[in-house]
């Protein structure tokens, strides 16, 4: 289920900031970004916090 998101990106890394709290995210785990049905990015999760 699609979750809003604010994201950057510093050249090297995608820092996600989700904006309500979700459990259960493991690196290895796809990041998909989106623009309504169009997929425009993509990373794989490498730490969360």
């Amino acid at each position: 289920e699609p979750l809003p998101t604010e994201y950057k990106f510093d050249g090297t890394h995608l820092i996600a900031d989700l904006d309500q709290p979700v459990f259960g995210l493991a690196t290895g785990q796809a990041l998909v970004i989106y623009d309504g049905d169009r997929v425009v990015g993509s990373a794989t999760i490498s730490e969360t916090f």
